[in-house]
């Protein structure tokens, strides 16, 4: 019986780009099993939604879902993984490039030799690459934030903040149980303090940094998630 793979790809402004990102992801999934859901909300352009609908409208293996309600990106995330969580396993990706569909191979060579509940995308293990312009203060945040998480929160991630996921439907349904307080960046360190409860490893990836500054205001807001999520944790503890 073969493993059923569903594709959460959440898309913005990526205009052309949407287009061409889902063109190589083809070349990397199983025509027979696999399902792409491309999912849109308010943020989504509309020429961003136009390519997608031109790539899906001939593809079988691919589906344009949009959630217009939900108030941010977490919410969408989440939203996402409602409708898929019945596949065996889930793919977590964005559809701007930064994750490179070639890793594909790799996750599943995971999930298939041993078993993993999750496998997890690393910036930063060795062969892993962060590529990013001059400026430096994303890749800072991640790669110490990374460091402070693990502190905290005593997980074991070499990268606890960054996306590329692939989560089986048990992992999924856990992650739907809890609730999750961010509303962007902290995000994924939250679904990771779920996924450390499993059987997960890391593997290299290679990750293309976006352009855009995180605020000093969403910075104090993911710190204060981070002691939110500390005082759970023991809280379940004890």
């Amino acid at each position: 019986m073969k493993i059923k793979f569903a594709y959460t790809i959440c898309f913005s402004n990526e205009k052309k780009n949407a287009f061409f990102f889902l063109k190589q992801l083809e070349i990397y999934i199983d025509k027979k099993t696999d399902k792409i859901f491309c999912i849109t909300d308010k943020n989504t352009s509309k020429i961003t939604t136009v390519y997608l609908k031109k790539f899906c409208k001939v593809k079988k293996n691919f589906k344009i879902i949009n959630f217009n309600n939900t108030k941010n990106f977490s919410e969408t995330k989440i939203e996402a993984l409602k409708f898929v969580k019945n596949y065996d396993y889930i793919f977590d990706m964005d559809g701007n490039f930064a994750h490179n569909p070639s890793s594909i191979k790799i996750f599943k060579k995971k999930i298939f030799k041993n078993n993993f509940d999750a496998v997890c995308g690393s910036r930063f293990m060795k062969n892993g690459r962060y590529i990013h312009d001059s400026n430096y203060q994303r890749f800072f945040l991640s790669y110490f934030g990374t460091k402070l998480v693990n502190f905290i929160l005593n997980t074991r991630f070499v990268d606890a903040t960054g996306g590329y996921l692939c989560l089986s439907s048990k992992v999924v349904k856990s992650i739907l149980d809890h609730k999750i307080y961010s509303r962007a960046h902290f995000y994924h360190v939250e679904l990771k303090n779920i996924i450390s409860s499993f059987k997960f490893c890391e593997i290299p990836i290679t990750y293309k940094k976006s352009n855009t500054k995180i605020k000093n205001k969403t910075i104090f807001i993911a710190l204060f998630n981070l002691i939110r999520l500390f005082i759970n944790n023991n809280f379940k503890n004890n």
